[in-house]
């Protein structure tokens, strides 16, 4: 459930940077290691505006956001549900677009550690 709600965040955050249309790609890649590492990685890219690289830091704050009207309203972002571990921006400076990756460890009853993976 909690991942239907982060997509469905992103998703919409993607769309949201893009208000006269662009591209969003939705891609699966499997990430073999050892067994602790064995997964998916979720990424997500839209060809919107970009995040300004101040705000990164606070993407995974809860009810940040940089709308106005939610600002004056004081009403949670729609990223408010994205924690640190589960997801990572990237927004290269000068560039238009964001990705947003989600690692989706393999399920073995064990917690799996996140593997050390750049976006960029």
């Amino acid at each position: 459930m909690r991942l239907e709600q982060a997509l469905t965040e992103i998703i919409a955050n993607a769309l949201d940077a893009m208000p006269d249309g662009g591209r969003l790609e939705i891609a699966a890649q499997p990430q073999n290691g050892d067994a602790a590492t064995d997964g998916v990685l979720l990424e997500i890219t839209d060809s919107g505006r970009g995040i300004a690289a101040e705000i990164l830091p606070n993407l995974c704050e809860p009810f940040f956001t940089t709308r106005p009207e939610a600002q004056a309203s004081a009403s949670p972002s729609r990223s408010a549900t994205s924690r640190k571990p589960a997801a990572a921006w990237t927004s290269p400076v000068g560039r238009h677009g964001t990705t947003v990756g989600i690692w989706l460890p393999l399920a073995s009853g064990e917690a799996a550690q996140t593997p050390a993976r750049s976006l960029s």
